[in-house]
């Protein structure tokens, strides 16, 4: 087998190796923000607490923590713009209001695959062209 086949299988065999780290790191880490939002809406679309909030709406409860009965949720915290902060759940824990999603956490989540895939492709790829040029024989040209 010829170097260049040899290094050219190898790099095909890493880049995959690197595609599939890419995948598992996209699942892991951009995914907490997506999931921190999606726990936000449910919380947001409890009844209770949608009833509660209208009413608190109506009388004009600023900067306040409002406890309630819910299956679900606990404690409603509003800040002194009359925006829910945070929730606290019946098990104890919190729900932060998120930062506004942009794009970024579902583009990572392709972006982290082909970079796992092409850094180390091309980087074997590179250096095979380097060192092909140090053992292939020179041709002669007429």
């Amino acid at each position: 087998m010829r170097f260049r086949e040899g290094m050219r299988r190898v790099s095909l065999a890493v880049g995959m190796l690197g595609f599939f780290g890419g995948c598992w790191f996209s699942a892991s880490v951009p995914g907490s923000e997506i999931s921190d939002a999606r726990r936000w809406q449910r919380a947001m679309r409890v009844p209770m607490v949608r009833t509660v909030l209208g009413q608190a709406s109506k009388q004009g409860i600023v900067d306040a923590i409002l406890h309630i009965e819910s299956l679900e949720i606990s404690t409603i915290r509003i800040d002194k713009n009359g925006q829910v902060t945070s929730f606290v759940k019946t098990d104890g824990s919190q729900i932060f209001r998120p930062e506004a999603i942009t794009i970024w956490p579902y583009f990572s989540l392709a972006l982290w695959p082909i970079l796992g895939f092409l850094i180390p492709w091309g980087g074997f790829r590179f250096l095979t062209w380097i060192i092909s040029g140090f053992l292939d024989p020179p041709t002669q040209s007429a």
